[in-house]
């Protein structure tokens, strides 16, 4: 009986041919090398690695996750060059195309002229990022299953983002919980989302209230016009708040929405709502993440952007474990 060769995802062969493949022990991939790249398989749930480490390895699989050092999903092959709009005509072969690195989740080209995202291939410590100005970058919603949030249920979501000025459309980043197309139909709380068009930074909006009270870090209510990481989850009991940078919250950074339906609608694109800022990457679980998996992607976000910001980025704030 044939077998694969096993490997973990750190332990991959270091010269390999055409059509190898692998068995990772760790993540429960299968991984194939398509002569210039290894290209992984997952399956529907297994442990995730944010890195190859060994010391990021989740135990829960993002429903998606893009990153923007990884265009295609897996590496940056098709990355484009600097400055380039994000269409179809975009350098280096993407189409356009933002693909994640879980579930062959895909944004939808966007040809629309002037809402035309852009990319950067060096921002925070030199790490590429997706600029919107009130731009456009729809996710193709066909391929995402979000039954569990139909109504309520626990989710996390992960973002590293910046607001770009201070009266931006965007706060703090290209992120947004988008209700159901037929608003009539939703009862109770309104919509979560981490931005509106305004120049506050919302958590949400609960019957008609919002909460944009920024925690305090580094001695000083924090700014989200420098790179921060963003953990927005909601609990078992429909509990919503906001993290930044860590375990850094505030009290008011809190509101319960149980009837609504948590719907990923787009990236860039939010309802009638478009955004400016910078994204470097967004992932999604339809679970409240335990904190052992929170602390990781703390360390994942420090070794790949660096140390935590105070309030205003003149100095370095670590960003607090949970416990």
């Amino acid at each position: 009986m044939a077998t694969l060769e096993t490997a973990t995802s750190a332990t991959r062969p270091g010269s390999p041919s055409t059509g190898d493949m692998i068995y990772e022990t760790d993540t429960q991939k299968v991984s194939l090398y398509d002569g210039s790249a290894w290209v992984s398989y997952t399956p529907d749930d297994a442990p995730y690695p944010l890195d190859t480490s060994g010391n990021t390895l989740l135990t829960k699989m993002p429903e998606f996750h893009f990153d923007a050092s990884m265009i295609n999903g897996y590496d940056a092959t098709n990355n484009p060059d600097n400055a380039d709009g994000f269409d179809s005509a975009v350098t280096n072969g993407s189409g356009g195309i933002w693909t994640s690195r879980t579930n062959g989740v895909k944004t939808k080209a966007q040809g629309t002229a002037g809402k035309v995202p852009t990319y950067y291939t060096s921002g925070t410590n030199s790490k590429p990022y997706m600029l919107a100005a009130s731009d456009e970058l729809d996710i193709n919603t066909d391929t995402l299953k979000f039954s569990p949030q139909k109504g309520g249920g626990p989710f996390t979501m992960f973002c590293v983002m910046e607001k770009t000025g201070g009266s931006s459309p965007l706060s703090p980043g290209g992120t947004y919980f988008n209700r159901a197309s037929n608003t009539s139909t939703i009862s109770g709380p309104a919509s979560i989302w981490t931005h509106y068009t305004d120049s506050d930074d919302y958590l949400g909006y609960n019957s008609g209230s919002d909460n944009d009270s920024a925690p305090t870090i580094g001695g000083g209510t924090a700014s989200y016009e420098h790179t921060r990481m963003f953990l927005l989850i909601r609990d078992s009991s429909d509990n919503s708040r906001l993290f930044v940078d860590g375990n850094n919250t505030n009290t008011s950074l809190i509101s319960t929405n149980s009837n609504n339906y948590v719907l990923w609608d787009a990236l860039f694109k939010s309802w009638t709502f478009l955004t400016a800022g910078d994204l470097y990457e967004i992932a999604y679980w339809t679970s409240d993440l335990s904190t052992a998996d929170r602390n990781k992607i703390i360390t994942y976000v420090n070794s790949k952007y660096g140390a935590g910001k105070n309030h205003d980025a003149s100095g370095t704030t670590a960003r607090a474990t949970f416990s």
